[in-house]
C-alpha cells in the first residue's frame, strides 16, 4: 500500500470542530473538551483536565452539524501535552 500524503500515517487526519464529552472508563463524572482533529483510529481534543497516558475513556463526539450523528467510542489516552491553561489530549479509539 502506498501512502501519498506528507504525514505517512496509516489514516489521514481531518480537522474537526466539535464538542467532546468523556468519562474515565467505569466512572460517572463527565468532562468536556473541544475536538481539533479526527482520524479512523483516533481523535485529538483540548480539555481542562490532565489525563495520564494509558487512561481508558468513554468518548462522545458531538458534531456541530445536526444531520451528522454523535460518535461514541472506547479510547485510550496516548498523548497529553499542557498548552497554556489547557491540555491537548490524543486518544486511540
Amino acid at each position: 500500500m502506498v501512502i501519498n500524503y506528507d504525514e505517512k500515517r496509516d489514516f489521514k487526519r481531518m480537522p474537526v470542530e466539535c464538542d467532546i464529552s468523556y468519562t474515565v472508563a467505569g466512572g460517572t463524572e463527565k468532562f468536556k473538551g473541544k475536538g481539533s482533529d479526527l482520524s479512523a483510529t483516533g481523535v485529538m481534543f483540548s480539555a481542562d483536565t490532565e489525563l495520564a497516558l494509558g487512561t481508558l475513556l468513554d468518548v462522545f463526539i458531538h458534531p456541530y452539524i445536526k444531520s451528522v450523528a454523535d460518535l461514541t467510542a472506547k479510547a485510550e489516552v496516548i498523548r497529553n501535552e499542557k498548552q497554556g491553561n489547557s491540555y491537548v489530549i490524543g486518544v486511540r479509539m
